[in-house]
């Protein structure tokens, strides 16, 4: 992926088939029939909602339905590159790549790769 460095702004997940497909067999398959459909519900709202936010200072903050889940202060350099990485939970690392001025992808192990947009 061709990095062009990080811009400041709010980026909103885009929801594929692939990641749809990853909730529903990690979150939801393992459920209890009657619960599925109430789990599904929730799980889209989330990811309807999901967004990164990074800010002039170099704050990155991810949230989903209005609810903070991460934040972190980038190094004025990992910006400027364009590819950083960092720990989501101990032992937890994410890699954000910029792809373009309006396109992040994060990835974390395990997960398909996440494409957020520009807002």
């Amino acid at each position: 992926m061709k990095s062009t460095g990080f811009c400041a702004g709010r980026y909103r997940l885009d929801v594929t088939e692939e990641l749809v497909a990853f909730v529903e067999r990690t979150f939801v398959a393992s459920l209890p029939l009657a619960e599925r459909a109430a789990a599904r519900a929730e799980m889209s709202s989330e990811l309807a909602s999901s967004e990164l936010e990074l800010s002039a200072d170099g704050t990155l903050i991810s949230r989903a339905r209005g609810a903070e889940a991460l934040r972190v202060r980038l190094s004025a350099a990992s910006i400027a590159r364009g590819t950083l990485t960092f720990e989501k939970a101990p032992g937890v690392e994410v890699r954000l790549e910029c792809v373009s001025p309006r396109e992040i992808v994060a990835i974390h192990p395990g997960k398909p790769p996440l494409k957020f947009t520009r807002a």
